[in-house]
């Protein structure tokens, strides 16, 4: 049985991927980074809110405190 060489269609390379497949998963991976650069850029700004979220029930349960207890917080002036 003679040897025989097998040559890929042209346009493709050995893998069997034209360069517009190339394309196409070069574009999807940048979509795929930037996708992970947003997911990374919510959950900093989730992280944020959660911190201001903390800083205002903070500043509500000094108000509660203030308004449950208003003769201890007032201020006499002759």
């Amino acid at each position: 049985m003679p040897h025989q060489t097998i040559h890929p269609p042209m346009g493709t390379s050995t893998f069997g991927c034209s360069s517009q497949d190339q394309d196409s998963v070069d574009s999807l991976k940048g979509s795929v980074d930037s996708l992970k650069d947003s997911i990374d850029s919510l959950k900093d700004s989730v992280d944020s809110l959660k911190g201001i979220v903390d800083s205002l029930k903070g500043s509500v349960d000094s108000q509660k405190d203030i308004f449950s207890n208003p003769l201890k917080h007032a201020c006499f002036q002759s």
